[in-house]
């Protein structure tokens, strides 16, 4: 029997198409994220502790709540879906 498979999820809140954009929005700050496709791999992990570090919240896991405030920074929520 053939089933219809769910799409792939990011292991990250938000989903891929949030993670995409988190990853586009460190790359273009210059926090090297590596590639646009919405995996929370180590180089988006790396850049998303460092950009919170950045902004004087410490090396933060990208599980943590303050996750919120980060995206609001890199002004993620604008569009949405």
């Amino acid at each position: 029997n053939w089933k219809k498979r769910e799409p792939r999820k990011s292991p990250f809140i938000g989903g891929i198409e949030f993670v995409k954009r988190l990853q586009g929005a460190l790359n273009d700050r210059g926090f090297h994220a590596g590639t646009v496709d919405g995996l929370a791999g180590e180089g988006t992990r790396s850049a998303y502790s460092k950009y919170a570090a950045s902004l004087g919240l410490g090396d933060l896991r990208m599980d943590s709540p303050e996750v919120y405030y980060v995206a609001y920074k890199l002004r993620l929520f604008g569009d949405m879906p």
